[in-house]
Order: C-alpha cells, then structure tokens, then sequence
C-alpha cells in the first residue's frame, strides 16, 4: 500500500492510489475517473503523466458525504418540471375516465341532493298521513309529522362528521 501517514490536527491523513481509494469506499475505478471531472472533487496530488494520482481518503469520504446529501435532497429544476407534467397528465386522464371529479361538481352535485332531500322530508308528510290515516283508519296530527321533520331537518343541519379515518371510537365516519 503506497500510504503516507501524518498527524494533522483534526486526524489522521492518509494518501492512496485509486485502486486502493476503490477498494477503501467500494466504488469503481471507472466511477473514480468520472468523479476526477468535477472540480470539487479533491485530489491531494494530481499526478504527472506516467505517475499515479493520490487521494486523501478523508477528503473523499468527506466530499462523497456532502455530495450524497446535496443529491438526496435536492430535486432538479427538470425533474421537478416533468414530474408536474407526469403528475398534470395523471391528473387529465383520471378526469377523462371519470375516476376524478372535479370539487366545485361534487359540492354542486350536493347541494342539488340536500336541496331534494330536504324537500321530499317536508313535502312528503301530506302523502305520509294519506298513507297513515287509509292503512289504520286514524286521523293523524300533520302538525306532529311537520314537528318531527323539522327535529330530523335541524339535526342534520348540524351534522359535523369527523374526518378520522382511523376508524376509532366516537361519532360518525367518513
């Protein structure tokens, strides 16, 4: 091993020859030769021709470190773009086969079926009393069928589901 040894104050330095620097952070020479191009890329003796350039591993392990997390977190302008594109394109064709609706349709589609809901409650106790005074011969109190819609009407109005998905204890789920 072509290694020399001496005690800077923050450790040990410690040069290698690129095969050795392979072997030591497990990449390949080849990989090596790719990094050399990046000026960042410390050398701790560029090499004439015919010599062997050395590396000090420290240096190497440091640079491969601050280079990891700079590539982990960072997403290129171009990624990022075709990434928005792809997802933009996800987006469309979910739309198109019906499996994406869009939030002001849904609240629209809603709203026309509370509207209907809330109709048929109040309008539907003329045709409920019909029904109930035929089948049982009585006469019943449509003042008391309106005080019961309007209970059940009130009720919902202020119905506040919980948005837990986790399915706990408690009150209703959506």
């Amino acid at each position: 091993m072509s290694a020399f040894f001496s005690l800077p104050s923050l450790g040990v330095l410690v040069l290698v020859n690129k095969r050795e620097l392979a072997d030591i952070i497990g990449y390949s020479e080849r990989t090596l030769t790719d990094w050399q191009k990046d000026p960042s890329f410390p050398m701790a003796n560029s090499g004439e021709r015919g010599q062997a350039n050395t590396y000090d591993t420290t240096a190497i392990i440091r640079w491969l470190i601050r280079r990891e997390v700079a590539l982990s977190g960072a997403e290129s302008p171009r990624d990022r773009k075709d990434r928005l594109s792809a997802d933009m394109m996800e987006l469309e064709m979910a739309e198109k086969i019906g499996g994406l609706v869009l939030a002001n349709e849904v609240e629209q589609q809603i709203t026309t079926l509370v509207m209907a809901v809330k109709t048929e409650i109040v309008n539907g106790n003329h045709k409920l009393k019909t029904e109930i005074d035929t089948m049982y011969g009585i006469d019943t109190d449509i003042a008391l069928l309106d005080e019961h819609s309007r209970t059940v009407l009130h009720t919902l109005s202020s119905y506040q589901p919980e948005l837990d998905q986790g399915g706990g204890e408690g009150g209703q789920k959506i």
